[in-house]
């Protein structure tokens, strides 16, 4: 007799083939979802880190130059005119100062009485030891006369120097306006000033940081060949476009910032996460106050 051997292939049942395919499931959910956190997670650090760096350098510019400004900050709006007094209690879009250059120096009186009305060039002088001496103004600079009440803007200068004091001749953009009276008496001083200006303004559902860097004479704040842009990421929500105004501590005048921003750069990916899990808005407030 022949013995017949039956042939049978290995395998798995529909029940083991099931149970496979959930486990891999579960395991691949398990890599996905843990993927996924730790992207959004570097999104977000990423965006934290960019926002406050920003932030940072931001209020560092703004802080090197307060600190170089002669007088208080005046408060103006996104077009450049003068905040109400007082300002309201969620701020204004801008600030405006002097950056401190130089002085005093001491105002030549040719005629006895002073500078009249009509006056497009005058002198002013200063020692020239090296304690003591003073830069010589430049084109758009301003010559402070009168704690600023009058205020020329310099168009060119010439100087020359003599037994260690510098003579320069001050050519101005256009005639004093007004008289500056004082008797051969009295030593008439001055100091030398340039504007500047900040101003947040809404562009594209964001703010947009800028500074004026020769703020004097301007009327078209919304030329951009008036102004650099610092940031275009500061918050677009209508209350955070004003975050300057001024506050009294201790008697003393002090100018507070309150910046907030959000990176653009991975909103897309953070789109559904700010709420809850994730945020990646910061903000910064600080005062600062002139030095000068």
């Amino acid at each position: 007799m022949k013995e017949k051997t039956e042939r049978r292939d290995g395998g798995f049942t529909l029940a083991e083939i099931a149970i496979g395919l959930g486990i891999l499931t579960a395991v691949g959910v398990a890599c996905y979802s843990m993927l996924l956190s730790a992207t959004i997670l570097f999104a977000k650090n990423v965006s934290v880190n960019t926002s406050g760096t920003i932030l940072r350098t931001s209020l560092d510019r703004m802080y090197i130059d307060v600190n170089q400004a002669y007088g208080v900050p005046k408060l103006i709006n996104v077009d450049g005119t003068p905040a109400a007094s007082p300002a309201p209690v969620d701020g204004v879009a801008g600030f405006s100062f002097d950056q401190y250059l130089g002085g005093p120096y001491v105002v030549t009186n040719p005629t006895g009485t002073g500078l009249g009305a009509s006056t497009t060039t005058f002198t002013v002088k200063f020692n020239t030891d090296a304690l003591t001496t003073q830069p010589v103004p430049v084109a758009s600079d301003v010559v402070m006369l009168d704690n600023g009440v009058t205020r020329p803007v310099v168009s060119s200068c010439t100087s020359s120097v003599t037994g260690g004091v510098a003579t320069v001749t001050v050519n101005l953009q256009a005639p004093l306006g007004s008289a500056v009276v004082w008797d051969s008496t009295t030593t008439k001083t001055a100091f030398l000033v340039h504007k500047k200006a900040y101003v947040v303004a809404p562009v594209n559902g964001a703010g947009e940081l800028r500074l004026y860097n020769n703020a004097e004479g301007v009327s078209d704040y919304s030329n951009s060949a008036n102004y650099i842009v610092l940031s275009r990421e500061l918050s677009g929500l209508a209350k955070e476009n004003t975050p300057f105004s001024l506050v009294t501590q201790n008697g003393n005048p002090f100018l507070k910032i309150t910046l907030s921003m959000q990176d653009q750069k991975v909103n897309n990916a953070l789109a559904n996460k700010q709420a809850k899990e994730f945020n990646t808005f910061m903000q910064l407030q600080t005062m600062l106050r002139p030095r000068n």
